[in-house]
């Protein structure tokens, strides 16, 4: 039971992720995550109205403790927060974390990957449909 006016662990809200060429687009991240890497101007209300397009794939920051066991995966919302993670950034759980008050640090980057993919194409299967 989380005590009063502290989230719950694992929620989740939705965000605005803008993609590597500037696209903005909503997206359902944890919240507490989020919201430990990205600048609080960065995390306001979602006003994208379209989803992040299917085969894309955020890019994101694990954080890990000085011991190896607490581990975050954290979405960067835009690519100048990304890209501004160095090895002297570190961050403090906050209060809704079951680790709160532990420092932790960035261990790997992943950047934004996206795949094509392909909705319709021909099997090369003769069904009468085709010539």
């Amino acid at each position: 039971m989380a005590a009063s006016g502290v989230s719950a662990l694992g929620s989740r809200r939705d965000f605005d992720y803008y993609d590597d060429s500037g696209a903005k687009w909503a997206i359902r991240l944890d919240e507490s995550n989020t919201l430990l890497i990205n600048p609080s101007g960065d995390v306001g209300a979602a006003t994208a109205t379209n989803r992040i397009p299917r085969g894309t794939r955020p890019r994101y920051v694990e954080v890990i403790d000085a011991t190896g066991t607490v581990r975050r995966k954290c979405c960067a919302l835009k690519l100048a927060t990304y890209t501004g993670i160095g090895v002297t950034s570190n961050w403090t759980l906050p209060a809704t974390d079951s680790n709160a008050d532990t420092v932790v640090a960035p261990t790997l980057k992943t950047p934004e990957k996206v795949r094509n993919l392909i909705k319709n194409f021909d099997t090369g299967l003769t069904d009468g449909t085709n010539p």
